[in-house]
C-alpha cells in the first residue's frame, strides 16, 4: 500500500520481502587496528555510525601509535574473528 500511493503507475504485489542483512563480525564487535602504515577501521553495516565520536579518537590513536589497552576488543587479530559470522537474518544481541 505504501508503495502504491508513491507510485501509482507501478503494478503488482511484493513478491518476496528481507530485512536489511547486517554483515557483522563472528563476536559482534567493530574491528580497528593498524596493518603497518594501514589503519583499518570496520563498523559492519552503519552500526558504527552512533559511535562515531568515541571511534574516532580511538581511530585517531590507533594511527598514531597512542596505546588504548580497552581497544583490545577490536583488535584485528582477535581469535573471535576467526569464527563464523552471526546469520545475516538475527537481530544483534549482545
Amino acid at each position: 500500500i505504501w508503495v502504491a500511493r508513491r507510485l501509482p503507475g507501478v503494478a503488482g504485489r511484493a513478491l518476496r520481502s528481507d530485512r536489511h542483512p547486517w554483515t557483522m563480525t563472528p563476536d559482534v564487535h567493530f574491528a580497528i587496528g593498524a596493518l603497518g602504515p594501514v589503519t583499518v577501521a570496520a563498523g559492519c553495516s552503519g552500526h558504527a555510525f552512533k559511535f562515531g565520536p568515541a571511534l574516532g579518537e580511538l581511530i585517531a590513536d590507533t594511527s598514531d601509535g597512542t596505546p588504548r589497552p580497552a581497544a583490545a576488543m577490536f583488535a584485528l587479530d582477535r581469535p573471535a574473528l576467526a569464527g563464523p559470522a552471526p546469520a545475516a537474518s538475527l537481530p544483534i544481541s549482545r
